[in-house]
C-alpha cells in the first residue's frame, strides 16, 4: 500500500519533477497525457532509437546527480562497498570516495562479504539504471512509474565462499521509505530460504541443554539422570533403593535418552549442522 502511494506521487517529487522538466526541455519532448495513444506515437516517432538511447543516458545521469545515496555520511559498510566497487567494478559516480573502517571485526566481516559477492554494487546500482528506464517511460508515455522493490526493501542472501561449508548470511537495509511490515515479512522469507524453517525454542529446552552438555562431555546417561534427580527429587515417588525405584529410574533413563536425542537434533537444525 505504501509503495503504491509513493509510486503515484513520484512525478510530483520536486527533484523528480525537475528532471522531467529538464529532460523535456533539453531534448524537445512534448508533454504526453496518460492514455493519449496518438500523442504517445507522435512523441515516440520524434526520435530514432539511438537518440532515445542518448535521452535514457541523460536521464540516468540526472538521477545519479540528484539522488546520490553514496555520500560521505554513509555507514562504513557501504563506504567500503562503494570504494571496492569503484575500483573493481567501474560503477559510475563512485570514484574518489574516502572510506574509514575502524572496527576490525566489521572490516573482517565486510571483507568476507565482498570476497564472495562480486555483484553487490551492481545489484545496488540497479536503482539508477532501472529508475532511468521507468522515468523515461513516464516522459514518453505518461506510464506509471514502478520503483524496484530493491529500493524499498534491499534484502539479499550472501554466501561466504571462504567457509568450508559455504556459510550464508542474510543482510537487510532499511531507510526512511522502507515499509516496516513488508521488510519484516520479506526478511523472514529470506531467512527461511537461506537457513530453512527454524524450530521454536521452548522453555523446557533451557534446562535440558545443561543435561545434554553433561552427556556430550562424556558423562553416562545414568550419571546425567542422577544429576537430574538431585534437582527433581519428586520425579520418582518410590523410596530410593527399592526395586520399584530402580525400575522407575530405568524407565527415566530411557526417556532421558530420547529427550536428549530430540534436543540434539533440534540444536543441529538451529545451527545448520549436518552429518
Amino acid at each position: 500500500m505504501q509503495r503504491s502511494l509513493l509510486e503515484a506521487l513520484i512525478p510530483s517529487f520536486p527533484q523528480v519533477h525537475e528532471i522531467i522538466v529538464a529532460i523535456r526541455k533539453r531534448h524537445n519532448i512534448d508533454v504526453v497525457l496518460r492514455g493519449d495513444q496518438e500523442m504517445i506515437k507522435t512523441v515516440e516517432a520524434q526520435k530514432t532509437p539511438e537518440e532515445w538511447k542518448e535521452v535514457l543516458q541523460d536521464v540516468e545521469k540526472e538521477l545519479r546527480d540528484k539522488f546520490n545515496f553514496f555520500d560521505s555520511e554513509m555507514s562504513p559498510f557501504f563506504q567500503v562497498l562503494i570504494t571496492w566497487a569503484s575500483n573493481s567494478l567501474n560503477v559510475p559516480g563512485l570514484a574518489d570516495m574516502n572510506v574509514g573502517v575502524h572496527d576490525p571485526a566489521i572490516a573482517q566481516m565486510i571483507a568476507r562479504v565482498l570476497a564472495s559477492t562480486p555483484s553487490t554494487m551492481q545489484f545496488l546500482d540497479q536503482f539508477y539504471t532501472v529508475g532511468a528506464r521507468e522515468l523515461l517511460d513516464y516522459i514518453k508515455k505518461a506510464q506509471p512509474i514502478e520503483i524496484p522493490s530493491l529500493f524499498f526493501n534491499p534484502i539479499g542472501i550472501f554466501t561466504f565462499l571462504a567457509d568450508q561449508d559455504g556459510g550464508k548470511v542474510v543482510i537487510a537495509i532499511a531507510h526512511q521509505l522502507t515499509d516496516q511490515n513488508e521488510m519484516v515479512n520479506e526478511f523472514r522469507e529470506k531467512m527461511v530460504e537461506a537457513f530453512e524453517e527454524k524450530p521454536n525454542i521452548q522453555e523446557q529446552y533451557l534446562e535440558e541443554v545443561e543435561l545434554l552438555v553433561k552427556k556430550n562431555l562424556g558423562e553416562s546417561l545414568k550419571a546425567v539422570v542422577d544429576y537430574y534427580l538431585t534437582n527433581h527429587p519428586d520425579e520418582i515417588s518410590y523410596k530410593i533403593g527399592t526395586p520399584e525405584y530402580e525400575a522407575a529410574k530405568g524407565k527415566l533413563i530411557n526417556k532421558m535418552k530420547a529427550r536428549l536425542w530430540r534436543l540434539q537434533q533440534l540444536i543441529n537444525k538451529i545451527v545448520g549442522y549436518k552429518k
